[in-house]
C-alpha cells in the first residue's frame, strides 16, 4: 500500500513540476509526457520486483511457519486464554478501585491508599472491612502487575 502511495506522490508531484515548466517556460507538453512517462513505468517496475522478491522470501517461510503452527496450534491458544484472563482480571481491578482504564500508575497508587484509609477509618464489622480490604489488595496488586508488564 505504501508503494501505491508513492507512486500517487509521484504522480502529483510530477504534473505540478510538469504545469509550472509548460505554462512558465513554454516547454513542450510531450516532452514532460515522455519523462514522466519512463520515470512512471520504471518506478512500477521496481516496485513489482521488490514485491516478487518480498513474497519469494515470504512463501519459503510460510512452509515453515504453518509446519510449527500445527504443533504449537494447542500452545498458542493457552496462551490466549491467559493472556484474556489477564486482561479480564485488570478490568475487574480498575472497576473495584474506581478508575478509568486510561488512569496512570500514581492515579492507581493514590486511589488504593485513600481507598484502604477510607474503609479502615469506617465503622462497618470488622470481618466486611476486612474482605474489602482483601479485595482491593487483590485489585492493587493485579494493577501493580499490568503495569511492570506494560512499562
Amino acid at each position: 500500500m505504501m508503494k501505491k502511495v508513492g507512486c500517487l506522490t509521484f504522480l502529483i508531484g510530477f504534473i505540478v513540476v510538469a504545469t509550472f515548466f509548460i505554462f512558465a517556460m513554454s516547454v513542450p507538453p510531450f516532452i514532460f509526457l515522455t519523462i514522466f512517462f519512463i520515470f512512471y513505468f520504471l518506478l512500477l517496475f521496481r516496485s513489482a520486483k521488490k514485491e516478487s522478491k518480498e513474497s519469494s522470501t515470504r512463501s519459503g517461510t510460510k512452509l515453515e511457519e504453518n509446519d510449527v503452527e500445527e504443533d504449537s496450534g494447542k500452545e498458542k491458544s493457552d496462551k490466549l486464554k491467559s493472556e484474556l484472563n489477564e486482561l479480564n482480571d485488570v478490568i475487574k481491578a480498575f472497576k473495584i478501585l474506581g478508575l478509568s482504564m486510561d488512569a496512570s500508575y500514581t492515579k492507581v497508587n493514590q486511589t488504593y491508599y485513600k481507598l484502604v484509609q477510607k474503609i479502615r477509618k469506617s465503622k462497618m464489622p470488622e470481618e466486611e472491612r476486612q474482605k474489602k480490604l482483601k479485595e482491593l489488595e487483590n485489585a492493587y496488586n493485579v494493577l501493580q502487575n499490568y503495569y511492570a508488564k506494560k512499562y
